[in-house]
């Protein structure tokens, strides 16, 4: 068995199979969008990747519940083959990354398809949204305290936390220059603000508290990473 086929037989035989099944129909959009912009485009298939590995992430987790009352339902139907348990459940998550069983899925749970449909949605307008972003503070340079405006951008990190405004989240970039920088899509004022007093606080009594620094532009900002 070659190394390609064992990881596609994982792939169709561990429980997140649907999610990933669901995000790598995103693939080839989150790629377009990677190649369109300069940071990004010299890294694109490996952005890409790692986008759906996050938005899988994202949709297993919203899924988890409803596949399991799915593989239920089909085992008291008798609809899973095989003599025991393992082989059985094996059956379900081969099916789960089908695109009948997504069909039949959104039927019988829309709420759920609606979710699914809407986390996808987001994910690809949180990474476009952040692109813009980059290019456009890269051009009024207030990046410069923190990444060199011809930087390269290597990987995109989402974060787990709460989405923001209509499903945005937190990323962390990595840039080829090994800085990373935090993006956040929310005014960042409160953060600045705290910046700014710790920075006075160090010179007026001679601390050493450590500063991030954070740059507020409104709707978004940009922060140092902190290890």
């Amino acid at each position: 068995t070659t190394r390609a086929s064992r990881s596609e037989l994982t792939r169709q035989t561990s429980l997140d199979a649907f999610a990933r099944s669901i995000a790598d129909e995103q693939r080839q959009t989150l790629l377009k969008t990677f190649l369109q912009h300069p940071a990004s485009a010299a890294h694109a298939k490996s952005l890409a990747d790692q986008a759906v590995h996050d938005l899988a992430s994202s949709i297993h987790q919203l899924s988890v519940r409803t596949l399991v009352a799915s593989m239920h339902y089909l085992r008291d139907r008798s609809e899973l083959t095989g003599r025991t348990s393992s082989e059985r459940f094996q059956c379900f998550c081969t099916l789960s990354s089908t695109p009948e069983f997504a069909e039949s899925l959104a039927r019988g749970f829309p709420v759920h398809a609606t979710q699914v449909r809407q986390a996808a949605q987001q994910a690809h307008l949180n990474i476009a949204e952040f692109l813009i972003r980059l290019e456009e503070t890269f051009r009024s340079a207030p990046l410069a305290a923190l990444v060199a405006p011809q930087s390269v951008l290597t990987r995109l990190q989402m974060t787990s936390g709460d989405p923001h405004a209509r499903g945005r989240r937190v990323l962390i970039a990595h840039f080829d220059s090994g800085t990373k920088l935090v993006y956040k899509p929310r005014p960042m004022a409160a953060e600045a603000a705290l910046s700014q007093l710790l920075k006075r606080l160090n010179e007026a009594a001679g601390t050493h508290l450590a500063v991030l620094t954070t740059i507020d532009l409104g709707d978004y900002g940009w922060q140092e990473y902190a290890d």
